[in-house]
Parts: structure tokens; sequence; C-alpha cells
């Protein structure tokens, strides 16, 4: 599986990049069985969605994963980049588990 990171107004650190490797680590167990279909790739996003605000929904991360022709996308929005990483990774995780239990 390929794992692209994007950040938008903010700079990819080794601790964030670290952080979305360890709270994103578990998709390719849950993936193994579409990559025989194709290819498996997981487009991340993560940006600061303003640079004047210091309040409110300031953090956006994004995924879509990519299943042999078929895309799971997630979303969310906080206060904080980590606690974006964190919603945005278990909204993914029930979107996957849906397609998975279907």
């Amino acid at each position: 599986m390929t794992v692209n990171i994007q950040t938008k107004n903010l700079t990819l650190t080794d601790a964030i990049s670290d952080y979305v490797a360890k709270q994103f680590g578990f998709i390719s167990r849950l993936t193994r069985r579409f990559e025989s279909l194709g290819a498996v790739s997981m487009d991340i996003e993560l940006a600061r969605t303003t640079r004047h605000h210091r309040k409110g929904e300031v953090f956006y991360a994004e995924v879509n994963l990519h299943l042999s022709g078929r895309l799971i996308r997630a979303e969310e929005s906080a206060e904080d980049l980590y606690r974006a990483i964190n919603m945005v990774r278990n909204t993914l995780k029930r979107e996957l588990a849906r397609l998975l239990h279907s």
C-alpha cells in the first residue's frame, strides 16, 4: 500500500509524519485482501484552514483510501491537528468496517 501525505499551510515535521504512520498502520492489515485485486493507496491531506484565526476548528484532516476501484473518504476538522488526525482515523475505520462487513 502506498501512502501519500500532503500538507497545506503547515510544515510536515517528523513528529507529525510518525504520528500519522502510527495512527493509520492498521489500514494495511485490513486492506490486504484488496491488494490482490489491484493497487491500494491512501492519500492523506493535513491542513491549517486559516493563518489568522487561533481558535475554533483551525485544523483539517482528510483521507482518501483507494481500494481497487472503490474510494473511501473521510474528513474532519478540529482545534488541534492531532485531534483532527484521530477523528479522521476513527471515521475511516467505521467506513472501512462497513465495507468489509457488507
